[in-house]
């Protein structure tokens, strides 16, 4: 079965629960997809290690599809939900999950950015968004460019992806935030417009470029979940 830890897939769905199934896993568990119901794809992403040239260890990560049915759409299955911690005590880790990474990050002036030439990463105040969650979901998608760094995971999108580097790049860190909001248990927001359209010019030339998007922030979040 699986769970969306922070409830992000469920926020954007009409459920209310966080947990979802494929039909056989229904079928192990003595239940059934209610008839007529439309089941929803998703990419599961796991990393594997093997030998490759020289007995040299590599490390990729493997691609699957799945079509998975939300346990609202299950009938003769219960599942008892495990809720939320309280407010505070998520901000609280949230606030310990950034520091852990001993990031250099800053605050002031109106933009988020990671700069490269100096690796630091700059956020407007805390006061400048709506509430303290996008600030953590745009901390959280700046940590994801920094972990591409040289130093660090060394991701160069260049190679796969050419003059559409950029878009690529900023697909991969907006599923690291994303995944890491829920992980964390925080609501993130998408960018604005401006980069949606980029996303887009980006899926029409290249149908894959999701999976490898998916792929390089799944290597990201897990790489930033390291430090905690």
């Amino acid at each position: 079965m699986l769970r969306d830890n922070g409830g992000h897939c469920a926020r954007l769905s009409p459920y209310p629960s966080h947990a979802w199934m494929t039909f056989k896993q229904a079928l192990d568990k003595g239940a059934h997809v209610r008839k007529g119901e439309h089941g929803t794809h998703v990419v599961f992403t796991k990393p594997i290690v093997f030998k490759g040239e020289d007995d040299e260890i590599e490390k990729r990560s493997m691609l699957r599809e799945y079509t998975v049915f939300n346990v609202a759409q299950i009938e003769d299955f219960a599942i008892t939900e495990t809720p939320l911690a309280p407010e505070p005590e998520r901000h609280a880790a949230v606030d310990a999950f950034i520091a852990a990474t001993q990031a250099d990050i800053r605050h002031g002036g109106d933009k988020a950015c990671f700069v490269p030439a100096l690796d630091f990463i700059n956020l407007p105040p805390v006061s400048s968004f709506t509430s303290i969650e996008p600030y953590y979901a745009t901390a959280l998608h700046e940590l994801g460019h920094w972990s591409g760094h040289k130093p660090r995971l060394d991701r160069d999108l260049t190679g796969r992806f050419g003059t559409r580097a950029y878009a690529a790049e900023e697909l991969v860190a907006e599923f690291t935030a994303a995944f890491l909001c829920a992980h964390l248990g925080i609501t993130g927001e998408l960018r604005h417009a401006g980069y949606i359209e980029h996303w887009l010019d980006l899926l029409r030339h290249d149908d894959r470029a999701i999976f490898t998007a998916a792929s390089k922030a799944s290597q990201a979040a897990d790489y930033l979940r390291s430090f905690s």
